[in-house]
């Protein structure tokens, strides 16, 4: 990507400290992933790296496990957010991000959520969650609210802030959620600049006779995911929630 922020040092350092970031060494990955990571960032071999998987997600366990563990102030939204954070920590390539030409592994990236602010003009606000790193439920349930509440009560100031600075922006974990939409494909926005960050979205939960779903819509950049792993990291997700 191409950021002005880059070529001070010393913001960039601070972020790699912040967010526990540190250099891949590419003589510890695979044959594929070495590859994969420069065909898929390659303009001239790849014009669309980015792919995007919408499914219907079964989430009829993952429900019942909420139920016997909520708080009255707990969400489910919550919790699906949650687990879906917690198994993205199981799979680091998703914490992975090309700057600047360099490849990086993250270990504890902040969280963005656009969430509704409940107003008709500015009806969006940004929560941002930082050091949420193998948070439990509780906890994570707690700052989760909290900064939601914060958020809704700023709006008019809150929802700038993440885009403040273009570097931080381009590495945020994102999950959003459309809770009235039961979109059945969903292709999420791209940035101007480039990022090989993920992006998550559940939209409106349905029942299908006894069962409960979810769409559940994924924009990953083929050089550091692919199908085979979202097979995998699905599965992972179903135990992390179920």
């Amino acid at each position: 990507m191409d950021d002005d922020n880059i070529k001070e040092p010393e913001v960039f350092e601070d972020m790699l400290l912040e967010y526990s970031g540190h250099v891949i060494d590419p003589n510890k990955l695979s044959n594929y992933d070495r590859a994969s990571m420069t065909y898929f960032t390659d303009s001239k071999m790849v014009r669309q790296p980015r792919l995007h998987i919408t499914i219907s997600l079964d989430i009829t366990k993952a429900h019942r496990a909420f139920l016997d563990r909520a708080k009255p102030e707990d969400t489910f939204t919550a919790y699906l957010t949650w687990g879906l954070l917690a198994t993205i920590q199981k799979h680091p390539r998703l914490s992975w991000r090309q700057i600047d030409g360099v490849w990086y592994a993250f270990d504890n990236l902040p969280l963005f959520l656009p969430v509704t602010s409940g107003l008709k003009g500015d009806r969006l606000v940004s929560v941002l969650l930082k050091d949420i790193t193998g948070a439990d439920w509780d906890s994570f349930s707690s700052r989760y609210n909290s900064a939601i509440q914060e958020a809704r009560e700023e709006a008019l100031r809150a929802w700038s802030d993440p885009f403040a600075d273009q570097l931080h922006w381009s590495v945020y974990h994102v999950i959003g959620n459309l809770p009235a939409i039961q979109f059945t494909g969903l292709i999420l926005h791209e940035s101007g600049f480039e990022t090989t960050r993920p992006m998550f979205y559940f939209g409106h939960r349905h029942q299908v006779q006894d069962d409960l779903f979810v769409p559940f819509a994924v924009q990953f950049h083929h050089a550091t995911f692919d199908p085979v792993l979202l097979t995998d990291f699905l599965a992972d997700f179903q135990k992390q929630v179920g």
